[in-house]
């Protein structure tokens, strides 16, 4: 008769064993991490389009005019008589009241509600990842950013950090206000609706883009007001790309916000006239 042995893994085989498996994982997870991320990309530039599309279905209603809130005068807290932009925001009956002229940057959701109701369109007006949810109660926006690390207390935080996509500040001003050469004045008469018809190219100016990158791993460098990574925008003709912003034209001074620095696609020269690509 003969006996047979069993023969097991050695400790060194099965430390051998483990390593091999430890740097599987470790060259994979990037790879699966990678593809995740840029998944949630061509989400983001699905979401663009789609919004854009809603802006178009804006536009028709409004005879060719893009969002914008008209100002009305009220008495400031400060003293004196103030003009004020008016947002109608969400759960109904929240009401937003806002001294900044371009706040519409942030706040054209408000207006885009008319055609695309918050409750249909919300996730498409969010980056993907960012994980918040439309609240029952006015409160419930500031929670969910806190938890987020999105409300830095900043006036107005709560409301504008809860949308993704930064409309230019080109499409709710006259072109006058970014002429350097212009001789005129610059008053708040300037601030008014620009129409489609306006938008002398429409394939390189930008409308819109994604302020918060929530679906990128880790956070890019903050370069002149924008993330310096390639970012999901909508054009003023309806296409989406991801472009790195640091690579767009340079910007000029917004002659009614001469004490901030010029940013790209919120300040293009020329405004709507111009080109940002």
């Amino acid at each position: 008769m003969s006996t047979k042995t069993r023969r097991g893994f050695s400790l060194i085989e099965l430390l051998v064993t483990i390593g091999l498996i430890a740097l599987l994982i470790g060259i994979l997870l990037p790879a699966l991490a990678g593809s995740r991320q840029s998944a949630q990309r061509l989400v983001a530039l699905s979401n663009a389009r789609s919004t854009s599309q809603a802006f178009e279905l804006y536009l028709g209603q409004n005879n060719g005019s893009y969002p914008y809130a008209t100002p009305v005068e009220s008495e400031s807290p400060l003293g004196g008589l103030s003009n004020f932009v008016v947002f109608r925001w969400y759960p109904e009956g929240t009401i937003i009241a806002n001294s900044d002229l371009f706040s519409v940057e942030w706040g054209w959701p408000s207006l885009l509600a008319s055609v695309t109701p918050w409750n249909e369109a919300y996730q498409t007006w969010t980056s993907p990842g960012l994980g918040l949810e439309l609240p029952s109660e006015g409160r419930d926006w500031q929670d969910q950013l806190q938890s987020l690390g999105l409300n830095e207390g900043q006036p107005f935080s709560q409301f504008s950090e809860t949308i993704s996509w930064r409309l230019s500040n080109n499409f709710t001003a006259d072109p006058a206000v970014w002429n350097p050469s212009a001789n005129t004045p610059a008053d708040e008469s300037l601030v008014r609706g620009v129409t489609r018809s306006e938008v002398a190219y429409p394939a390189s100016k930008v409308l819109f883009w994604d302020t918060h990158l929530a679906w990128m791993r880790n956070r890019p460098e903050l370069v002149d007001g924008h993330w310096a990574a390639p970012t999901p925008m909508a054009f003023a003709d309806g296409h989406a790309e991801a472009l790195l912003p640091q690579d767009a034209r340079m910007p000029v001074t917004n002659r009614l916000r001469t004490q901030r620095a010029p940013k790209a696609f919120r300040d293009t020269e020329s405004g709507v006239r111009g080109v940002d690509y």
